[in-house]
């Protein structure tokens, strides 16, 4: 067991995990749990401030406030209006962080102002409020958050000692620390919370789109992945299909043991031969297809498809004993225009082609 330094349980606290390359995996789940919570708080923000605008208008005590509360009722409106545009319409979902922190520092202006305004001055209570609540409100590195609301605060002790006498500064003062101090804490844990639950829910999709045996995806996930990715504006690329030459006869004189092993290593091989963003699925027993982004020539497709069957060739000769390894390609190019299934038909029509045509080579299907 790691013996753990007080400088890890440290970074743990102000990180929510130990492993530095974590934030960076549950990317896409952050950034969904970011935009449900600024749908959330958006509206509830508008809502809230409605009723009380309203409620400012035929309560006396409240009217001192009211401009405050018309102006961040209209801020939200603005920003509740640009979240369903931009980031839910558009799926722009990379906005949703820096808008919390905009809705956040404004939620904390609230604060300040409403405890600013009154001719009475009294102790904050809204500030210390959003200082709890602020920690729910996004999923980010603590560290970042407990930043930001730290400088929150130091504006807010200003302004509160400027305008509030010393009996109530030094209230506020302290409640204000006390309540940071919760705020930080809670915030970890709660960030902590977030970075298990993504985490877990990304192994167990891991575990259930790879194939256990060439740990590729498998057919259901990668066709998954392939129908969104067509659903997307401007996308373009070419589909290969690879299907190991002869296989049914290695598992026939070799062994199915061998076969898998086969399999294994023609995985193995591929994964190291294409980009991280492109993806690669296993088909049936021997047939592997690939997703490749932003490739639109054929020469670079042939070329790319020559390397793979060169290098599997020289792998299998060297690592496998086996030499008359080969495989046959079929490509075929694709656009937004273009749906899964026919893509499918045109590339494993040109596999067929290449396989008839003596095996070991790659075929393009040529679009009328």
């Amino acid at each position: 067991m790691r013996k753990r330094t007080f400088a890890s349980v440290l970074y743990k606290f102000f990180s929510a995990t130990d492993d530095r390359r974590l934030w960076s995996r549950i990317k896409d789940m952050v950034d969904e749990r970011n935009v449900n919570s600024l749908q959330f708080f958006s509206v509830l923000f508008t809502v809230v401030l409605s009723v009380v605008s309203v409620g400012a208008i035929f309560i006396p005590s409240m009217k001192e406030g009211f401009y405050i509360y018309v102006f961040t009722l209209g801020v939200c409106v603005l920003m509740l209006i640009f979240t369903q545009v931009f980031v839910v319409r558009k799926k722009l979902c990379f906005l949703a962080l820096p808008v919390l922190y905009i809705m956040l520092f404004l939620s904390f202006v609230f604060g300040i102002a409403i405890g600013t305004r009154w001719n009475n001055p009294m102790p904050a209570v809204t500030f210390v409020v959003f200082l709890v609540i602020s920690p729910l409100m996004i999923c980010d590195k603590p560290w970042r958050i407990d930043t930001a609301v730290l400088l929150v605060v130091g504006i807010f002790i200003y302004i509160d000692r400027t305008h509030k006498p010393d009996s109530i500064f030094f209230f506020d003062l302290m409640n204000t620390v006390a309540f940071y101090i919760i705020s930080i804490v809670i915030n970890s844990y709660n960030q902590g919370r977030y970075v298990k639950e993504f985490s877990s829910a990304q192994s167990i999709a891991h575990q259930r789109d790879t194939d256990s045996l060439s740990g590729v995806m498998t057919k259901r996930a990668f066709e998954l992945y392939v129908r969104r990715a067509l659903l997307e504006p401007g996308i373009k690329g070419v589909l290969m299909i690879i299907d190991i030459d002869n296989f049914k006869r290695v598992n026939d004189t070799l062994g199915h043991a061998r076969g898998d092993e086969f399999i294994a290593k023609t995985g193995t091989v591929l994964r190291s031969l294409f980009r991280q963003t492109d993806r690669i699925g296993r088909f049936g027993g021997d047939e592997f297809v690939i997703f490749v982004s932003e490739v639109v020539s054929a020469d670079v497709v042939m070329q790319k498809a020559n390397e793979v069957r060169t290098t599997l060739r020289k792998v299998f000769s060297s690592e496998m004993n086996y030499s008359n390894f080969s495989v046959s390609i079929g490509c075929t190019f694709f656009s937004g225009e273009d749906n899964y299934d026919s893509l499918f038909l045109q590339m494993d029509g040109v596999l067929y082609e290449a396989k008839r045509s003596g095996k070991d080579r790659c075929k393009i299907f040529e679009k009328k």
